[in-house]
C-alpha cells in the first residue's frame, strides 16, 4: 500500500490524473494512518492488515515494508496534497525509526538495500539530504559501519552474503535488492558530496 501511495503521488504530478490521484492518496492515507500502533511499540505500524481487521504487531527496520516506507510515502502524498500536518505525521513516524537500533528491535539480519543494513543507510542519507537534519545523518552513518562490520564471508562477494529467510542458509548475490550491486550504489551514496538520483527506482526521490 505505501509503494501504491508512492506511485501515486509521482502520477499525480501529470495534470490528466492529479484529480483522481488526490482522491486516492486522501483515502489510502488516511487508512493507514487508522493503523497506527500504540507509541510504545517498535513499530508504530504493523506487517500487514489481516483479513479480519486485526494487524501484526511490529514490522521490521527494512526498505520492503514497516514505518520506513510508510514515513517516505506519507512524505512524498504530503508534497502532492500540500498538507503540512501529514508532513509533521511522516517526520514522525520516520524520526521515531531512529530509536531502534539493536538486533532485537530491528530485525536487521544481512546488509541489502531490501531488509538490511545499507537499506536502512540509504534512507537515512536521502532524508538527511531532504531535511538536513543532523538526526539521519547520525542514523547514515551507524548503518554504514552496521553494513561493513557484515563484510565477513571468505566465499562472499566482496564478503558479503545475504540471508534466505526460506532454506535458512547465508548466499552470495549481485543484484541491486539483495546483493552487492545495491550495497556497493550506497557506500558510493555515501561518500559522494553530489546527490544522485539512481534510488528513484526504488521509490525514495
Amino acid at each position: 500500500m505505501s509503494s501504491t501511495i508512492s506511485f501515486l503521488s509521482e502520477l499525480a504530478l501529470i495534470k490528466k490524473f492529479r484529480k483522481d490521484c488526490i482522491h486516492l492518496l486522501k483515502k489510502s492515507t488516511n487508512y493507514i494512518l487508522s493503523y497506527e500502533l500504540p507509541k510504545n511499540s517498535k513499530s508504530l505500524f504493523p506487517n500487514r492488515i489481516l483479513e479480519d481487521g486485526s494487524a501484526d504487531q511490529n514490522s521490521r527496520l527494512a526498505w520492503c515494508y514497516g514505518d520506513f516506507g510508510i514515513g517516505l510515502a506519507l512524505l512524498k502524498a504530503s508534497k502532492v496534497l500540500k498538507d503540512e500536518e501529514l508532513r509533521e505525521k511522516a517526520l514522525f513516524i520516520l524520526e521515531h525509526t531512529t530509536c531502534r537500533k539493536v538486533k532485537k528491535n530491528t530485525f536487521v539480519i544481512d546488509a541489502a538495500i531490501c531488509h538490511g543494513a545499507f537499506g536502512n543507510a540509504q534512507i537515512y542519507n536521502f532524508l538527511y539530504n531532504e531535511t538536513k537534519n543532523e538526526l539521519y545523518k547520525e542514523s547514515a552513518r551507524y548503518w554504514i559501519q552496521y553494513g561493513m562490520n557484515m563484510s565477513v564471508y571468505n566465499d562472499g562477494y566482496a564478503g558479503f552474503k545475504q540471508w534466505e529467510g526460506n532454506s535458512e542458509e547465508w548466499s552470495p548475490k549481485t543484484s541491486l535488492l539483495e546483493g552487492i550491486a545495491g550495497i556497493g550504489l550506497s557506500i558510493i551514496d555515501y561518500l559522494s558530496e553530489e546527490p544522485n538520483t539512481w534510488d528513484k527506482c526504488i521509490l525514495l526521490h
